[in-house]
């Protein structure tokens, strides 16, 4: 028996209804996929007159951009060197020591 035979499948049963062929299984398969993971509109509770703060588009703009190697530095040197912020060991005054 070839591995292709074993892995393909034959028939499927949706709702108690025997679907069977390669197009009614493909159908049926990618509809359920397809409702699983389509997103679901609900609609939000009122909450009154409440505003919340909004961001201007060259603020959501900056949120994408790479971070700079003086920001990454400015942050390292702002940490405590004697904490690991990883299972490995390697404490913050390691990384400060060999940051470029």
């Amino acid at each position: 028996m070839s591995s292709r035979r074993s892995t393909t499948i034959i028939s499927i049963n949706v709702n108690g209804v025997q679907i069977e062929g390669v197009e009614g299984v493909r159908s049926a398969v990618f509809q359920h996929f397809q409702s699983h993971f389509k997103v679901a509109m609900e609609s939000r509770p009122v909450l009154g007159d409440l505003s919340f703060k909004t961001i201007s588009v060259e603020d959501v703009a900056d949120l994408i951009l790479p971070f700079l190697l003086e920001e990454i530095k400015a942050v390292v040197y702002d940490c405590d060197s004697y904490k690991s912020p990883g299972e490995d060991e390697t404490n913050i005054g390691f990384i400060k020591e060999f940051l470029c």
